[in-house]
């Protein structure tokens, strides 16, 4: 209160009346302590602040015949002693934490990638297991369907071509005598029994060798047909096989390059400290020094 500041941005006003607030009774924010207007005032007060430290000590060291004077300079060199021992400790604490959070994210960036990898074999295991189950059921189902294929085939020509084939569950044939006529129909013997019946039952007629024939083509067909069907089960899953390896790489790829951004940024952080520190003891030292010049010439300004 009391500064009246104008506001030269449109949008800085317009925030203001949003909220209610005069623009008018804004404070203007202080300047930073190491602003270049600031930096003047800041040396000035630290080298006045210096030469009063100074002043009191070149007293306290005129002072020092006096013993209770020796006794109350030993016992706060001896607390200055104590509160550097103090910071160091405190600073080797800290970073001892810190080294101890670094060993903690390693070690479960560790644990993490072992389980990633557990769980990875887990899945290989169960796809490879499914795979070869799949295999062996669709071998199973495709001998099926060539069975019921047979039957079925076997049957129709029993029921529409009256083929004298016989198949497990087809009773024979009781049309073989009765056909009416044609060439290769056998005749009747007066004992009741077909002339033909003590030949070989698949060369009775022409007929029964081609349909003998069309069984063998139709099964040589179905196995070539699983075969390839086998083939390309195996190669999908020798795809998928590569493709969930390539995926266990790119897993681990990138857990490793996890692991080494972790430690780099690690690295990186323990290096800015040691130079933050070799900086923080060369300004001390510094200070120091200056201290010391400006105390030797205030001496030896008394001095003249």
């Amino acid at each position: 209160e009391g500064f009246e500041v104008s506001i030269t941005s449109p949008r800085s006003a317009v925030a203001c009346l949003k909220v209610g607030c005069d623009p008018n009774s804004l404070v203007p924010r202080p300047e930073p302590v190491f602003a270049p207007q600031n930096q003047k005032n800041v040396n000035a007060r630290r080298r006045k602040e210096q030469r009063a430290r100074l002043t009191a000590l070149l007293a306290r060291r005129d002072a020092m015949d006096d013993p209770r004077e020796v006794a109350r300079m030993a016992r706060e060199l001896s607390g200055a002693a104590r509160a550097e021992a103090k910071f160091k400790e405190t600073e080797t604490q800290r970073q001892r934490r810190r080294d101890d959070v670094d060993e903690r994210v390693l070690a479960a960036l560790a644990k993490a990638e072992l389980e990633a990898n557990a769980v990875m074999d887990d899945l290989n295991e169960i796809s490879s297991a499914a795979d070869h189950e799949a295999l062996a059921r669709f071998g199973e189902v495709a001998r099926e369907r060539e069975r019921v294929a047979r039957r079925d085939a076997a049957r129709s020509r029993n029921l529409y071509g009256r083929s004298p084939v016989r198949t497990p569950r087809s009773p024979p044939s009781r049309f073989l005598s009765v056909a009416t006529s044609g060439e290769g129909t056998p005749k009747r013997t007066p004992s009741g029994r077909d002339e033909v019946s003590d030949r070989p039952l698949l060369t009775v007629t022409p007929r029964v060798a081609i349909d003998a024939a069309s069984i063998l083509a139709d099964r040589a067909d179905i196995e070539r047909r699983t075969m390839e069907a086998l083939e390309r089960e195996r190669t999908q899953a020798e795809r998928a096989t590569a493709k969930r390896e390539e995926a266990l790489e790119r897993t681990r790829a990138d857990l490793r390059r996890v692991e080494e951004a972790v430690r780099a940024s690690v690295e990186r952080r323990r290096e800015e400290e040691r130079k933050f520190r070799v900086w923080r003891s060369s300004q001390k030292l510094a200070r120091t020094e200056e201290e010391i010049a400006v105390a030797e010439k205030e001496l030896k300004a008394e001095e003249a």
